[in-house]
């Protein structure tokens, strides 16, 4: 189980980073720019939660 919350967390954290750099590029321009940051703010506090659960669940297996 805690295999696939690891993995669900780690999809969130990489999912959140892509929607980062969208939002990134959204800032540069005029008519997206409000909606680009909000999609920025709300994709860091995403990957701080993706993130934070993924490293929480994570098992170094020797």
């Amino acid at each position: 189980m805690k295999e696939i919350i690891s993995t669900i967390a780690a999809w969130v954290a990489i999912i959140a980073a892509l929607l980062f750099v969208i939002s990134f590029f959204m800032v540069f321009f005029e008519k997206t720019r409000e909606q680009g940051k909000k999609l920025m703010l709300y994709s860091v506090i995403a990957f701080i939660i993706g993130f934070g659960t993924c490293t929480s669940l994570f098992t170094l297996r020797i």
